[in-house]
């Protein structure tokens, strides 16, 4: 996150076609790592019969955080502009560091793990 919020800052520096191309490429480096790490934890901490539901959840947040996102900066870009826009963004990132950093003594630790789905049946032995 600490990636995309250095990324939508550059942004903020100019309305130059190229400038802002090599910042929302800088900022998109950093999108992969985040989901990957959100849907990891989910698929460690959770037992296999309850991802759908996770998953799901998980969907949900991000669709309402893009819908208010873009909402916000909407406003802010009739008002003032492209900046407007990357500021909300930047804002978002800015924030979304803070509750990384805040959520971190929560993650599990996924180094040298298997992050599969916690199972939750034994398999069926079948007599033969």
């Amino acid at each position: 996150m600490a990636i995309v919020f250095v990324g939508l800052a550059l942004a903020l520096g100019g309305t130059n076609f190229w400038w802002l191309c090599i910042a929302l490429v800088i900022a998109g480096i950093g999108i992969a790592p985040a989901l990957a790490v959100m849907f990891g934890s989910v698929s460690a901490t959770v037992k296999f019969s309850d991802t759908a539901e996770a998953y799901g959840w998980m969907g949900t947040g991000q669709l309402i955080g893009a819908a208010g996102g873009s909402a916000v900066a909407g406003f802010l870009i009739d008002s003032s502009g492209p900046v407007g826009g990357f500021t909300v963004g930047a804002v978002m990132a800015g924030v979304g560091v803070v509750v990384a950093l805040g959520a971190k003594r929560w993650l599990p630790d996924l180094r040298g793990r298997d992050a599969s789905p916690i199972p939750d049946t034994e398999p069926v032995v079948l007599p033969t």
